[in-house]
């Protein structure tokens, strides 16, 4: 899961106004994988979805959000990212053709899809001005656009 985790971090995030609880939570969502690239175990049985180390994702995230000051609800937000992420990487943990990224069109429109719902929500709810939509629809571009690299150009090379 790559966009997913943006997506979930944006559908969480409407429930907030609060002033950069999206690239908050965001970041939140992402740490467990930030952490395995940084410490080169992506590949590893042992990572930081199913052991202590996970904790120590959700203490850096919830330590984020106290240094920047955000609200008591904006931090249980973060924690909320971050354990969306365990869930949504289960199809991906296979070390064989069951693997989403083993099939690109498949993970790809799955990816894409929770994307576009996420993204749904968090307009409805935040009633974004129209040059915020704006934005918000540019960022979205872009992680459509890193996607379909990480799902055609990198993964592809990756499972050869």
């Amino acid at each position: 899961m790559f966009i997913g985790h943006y997506a979930s971090a944006i559908a969480i995030s409407s429930f907030s106004r609060e002033r950069g609880a999206l690239t908050y939570l965001a970041l939140s969502a992402v740490l467990p994988d930030v952490f395995m690239l940084a410490t080169g175990s992506m590949n590893s049985a042992q990572n930081y979805h199913s052991d202590r180390r996970f904790l120590v994702c959700l203490a850096v995230a919830v330590l984020i959000g106290v240094l920047f000051k955000f609200q008591l609800k904006t931090l249980a937000l973060a924690i909320a990212a971050a354990l969306v992420h365990l869930p949504l990487d289960i199809p991906y943990m296979a070390q064989d053709s069951t693997n989403l990224y083993a099939q690109p069109w498949t993970d790809f429109t799955i990816e894409i899809s929770l994307l576009a719902l996420a993204s749904t929500i968090y307009v409805f709810k935040q009633k974004l001005s129209q040059r915020r939509r704006d934005y918000f629809l540019a960022m979205l571009v872009g992680l459509v656009v890193l996607q379909g690299i990480w799902n055609f150009v990198i993964s592809s090379s990756l499972l050869r």
